[in-house]
């Protein structure tokens, strides 16, 4: 039977948390058709004999990939070299899916035809298991929209257009050629971002499925790693700029998507600088830095990354810290202002 969906799971020193993973997609009713490839990112603990042993007793589902480190990114390409299914999308080894809706999703990928689909998820608290759903909005779910529709959408839906949000009609994300940074953080954007130089339409899913696990100190978004990895982030917004400059005959729909999803990591550069850096004058400088050479390189996004730097330079002078931020963004009376400001109408 064909394979209707290929997921890809980067694995690296994962024997923690892989078999959680990789159960959550073994349902007997989908097995037939995901393909699900395991890359061993040159892991040094059992993950690689653990991949192994699932691809012993799944080998019409799951296969494993060996190979020496080049970090997420490089997994993610590995793995869309080798796939064959009709979509393609990521689970990381510590995340599973809502095992109960797989075949209901294997179902309408079967009979879908958009570039891109896009489910609802939930971020997942570590300590307490807390569920905080990131959704699309209801009147969207069930509806395909072309690119070129979808700017206007994109303020209720944005949060969805994550690795964890989306899968590619494989097709769709060979013709575009994305390759994703190797041995860097935040590759992830590039995965969401690139490919959509060839996205010509865009499918709203019904279904919840990724479970992103949060809270882990040693992942890119613990706030002491922001702050380290901020070269990193630079690198990764600096290269789609690239990307939209190199990029003359880009549909306009494509370059005012890829656009606003470069100024979204403008605003994660800048948090970083002006509320997280603990050098508070450091972070004022690179933020001043940041934007003259934005300024200069790519127009653009500089215009559109503009207010939100004014923004984030007032939260800067009253002191506003990165946890005081976090503790607004995740509080009860944030999200359900933020969910009813964006229900359409």
């Amino acid at each position: 039977m064909e394979k209707i969906l290929s997921v890809a799971v980067p694995a690296y020193n994962a024997e923690h948390c892989l078999e959680t993973c990789l159960s959550s997609m073994l349902a007997p009713d989908v097995l037939e058709r995901l393909e699900i490839i395991v890359i061993d990112d040159g892991s040094t603990d059992s993950t690689g004999r653990i991949a192994d042993r699932y691809a012993a007793k799944y080998p019409m589902s799951i296969s494993v990939i060996h190979k020496e480190n080049g970090g997420h990114g490089s997994g993610i390409n590995a793995a869309a070299k080798a796939a064959g299914g009709k979509y393609f999308r990521v689970v990381d080894a510590d995340d599973w899916l809502i095992t109960g809706n797989l075949a209901a999703h294997l179902d309408e990928l079967e009979h879908c035809g958009a570039d891109v689909v896009v489910n609802s998820f939930h971020r997942v608290k570590m300590k307490s298991g807390r569920r905080i759903p990131v959704e699309i909005p209801l009147p969207l779910r069930g509806l395909t929209v072309s690119l070129e529709e979808l700017p206007p959408l994109l303020g209720a839906v944005r949060n969805c257009f994550t690795i964890h949000g989306i899968s590619y009609r494989l097709e769709c994300y060979r013709a575009s050629g994305a390759l994703l940074s190797e041995k860097v953080f935040y590759e992830d954007n590039e995965f969401t971002t690139l490919p959509f130089s060839h996205v010509r339409s865009v499918f709203f899913s019904p279904l919840f499925l990724y479970q992103y696990l949060i809270g882990n100190q040693e992942q890119s978004v613990s706030d002491q790693n922001q702050v380290k990895r901020l070269p990193q982030l630079e690198q990764v917004l600096f290269r789609i700029c690239g990307f939209l400059r190199g990029e003359e005959k880009l549909p306009p729909a494509a370059r005012g998507y890829i656009t606003e999803k470069a100024a979204a990591l403008v605003t994660a550069c800048l948090t970083v600088c002006l509320l997280r850096e603990p050098d508070r004058p450091e972070g004022r400088m690179r933020a001043e830095r940041l934007m003259a050479r934005l300024r200069e390189g790519c127009p653009p996004v500089y215009e559109r990354s503009l207010l939100q730097y004014r923004r984030l330079l007032k939260m800067h002078r009253i002191h506003l810290g990165g946890r005081t931020l976090d503790a607004i963004l995740d509080s009860s009376l944030y999200l359900a202002v933020r969910n009813q400001s964006r229900k359409l109408r």
